[in-house]
């Protein structure tokens, strides 16, 4: 029994020191090609989007908002006020 929890304690203990060289040896890394690679990809994503924005407010305001208001106008047409009834005529007057 005390032989099998040294064989353990052993393991731990190699284990350990594997994953502390590991890391020892991540942190030591000084090549920053990854941190530059994802801050182009994320420059890049901004300035996609913001052009797409951009795109999507020109096509807004001069195509999609104009042509609802004319078919908005064509279904409605054009408005005169309120109908109200003209005691002295009889009848509705527009």
């Amino acid at each position: 029994m005390k032989n099998a929890i040294s064989n353990i304690a052993a393991r731990v203990s190699l284990k350990a020191q594997s994953l502390g060289e590991s890391a020892k040896n991540c942190l030591n890394n000084e090549n920053g090609d990854f941190y530059i690679s994802e801050g182009v990809k994320v420059i890049i994503a901004v300035i996609l989007g913001s052009l797409l924005i951009t795109a999507m407010v020109a096509l807004f305001n001069s195509q999609i908002i104009p042509g609802i208001q004319d078919k908005i106008t064509e279904l409605f047409g054009a408005y005169s006020g309120p109908t109200v009834v003209d005691p002295t005529v009889g009848g509705y007057t527009t």
